[in-house]
Order: C-alpha cells, then sequence, then structure tokens
C-alpha cells in the first residue's frame, strides 16, 4: 500500500497508458504521489504541442489530464480482483490553462459504493488556483472470474 507522500507504483502488467506509462516515448510520463486518503498529485508543465489557442493547453488535453489524476486516485483503493475505467467525466472550464507553466493535477476519491468510485480532480496553477475542475464515476470491473 502507498504512504501518504509517497509516489504511486501502478502494478498493471505491461502498462502502456498514455498518460502515466513511464516506458512509453510518446506518453506524457504522469508521476503522481499520494497527498492523503484517496487523493493523489502530480506536477506537470504541458509542452506546447498540446496547446490549442495561442498558449492555452488544449481543451482535451485537460480531459486527458484530469482523466489520469482521477484514475490514479480511484486505484489507491482497488483491490488485487478489481480495476475501474472512467464511466463518466465532467469538466468545468473555469480559466485558461497555460502551456509550459508548472501545474498540479489533483485527483480525490470523494465517495465509493458498490459499483463505483465517485472522484474529484482538478487542474491549478503552482499557486493552487484551481484553472479546470472534474467531477468524475469510474465503474468497477471484476478482473478475476471465479470458476462456474
Amino acid at each position: 500500500m502507498t504512504q501518504i507522500g509517497e509516489m504511486v507504483k501502478l502494478d498493471l502488467g505491461d502498462n502502456q497508458c498514455f498518460g502515466c506509462s513511464q516506458e512509453r516515448a510518446d506518453g506524457l510520463g504522469l508521476a503522481f504521489k499520494r497527498t492523503g486518503d484517496g487523493t493523489v498529485e502530480c506536477i506537470y508543465s504541458v509542452p506546447r504541442v498540446y496547446r490549442g489557442m495561442s498558449d492555452v493547453v488544449h481543451g482535451g488535453m485537460q480531459a486527458v489530464l484530469l482523466d489520469e489524476a482521477v484514475g490514479i486516485a480511484a486505484y489507491l483503493f482497488w483491490a488485487p480482483e478489481t480495476h475501474a475505467v472512467t464511466a463518466n467525466l465532467n469538466l468545468t472550464y473555469l480559466r485558461p490553462v497555460p502551456v509550459g507553466q508548472k501545474l498540479i493535477l489533483r485527483g480525490e476519491v470523494t465517495a465509493e459504493d458498490e459499483r463505483n468510485f465517485h472522484v474529484a480532480g482538478a487542474i491549478m496553477d503552482s499557486g493552487g488556483a484551481e484553472l479546470t475542475t472534474a467531477v468524475a464515476t469510474l465503474r468497477k470491473l471484476r478482473t478475476t472470474r471465479s470458476a462456474r
């Protein structure tokens, strides 16, 4: 179990995730630290290649960043026989997110029920001001099957 202050180590086998894989040369290589119970954070500067207009991070790339943050937060709760996939991700764009500047990506599990993790996320500037927020539902999937 990852302790508060430790980097989250994903045990997913051959992790080729665009967002969090450390092996993909063409991926983002996001690395999250556990900052609380069900909370993770990542410091990241978005390269200019992912800009939309001017020097603002493209809205679709913001969705990728927040999907990773909420997914990694939920990962902290996964039992060995469970995985989860994003079922719903709603973003609110509050302020422009600048490319090339240090950002904080945060995900926090707010509730869990039999079928889902409910997670909140945010992209914040280096001072902690929220730029984009997200509310997500991640659906639990059983990955081991019992014999019938």
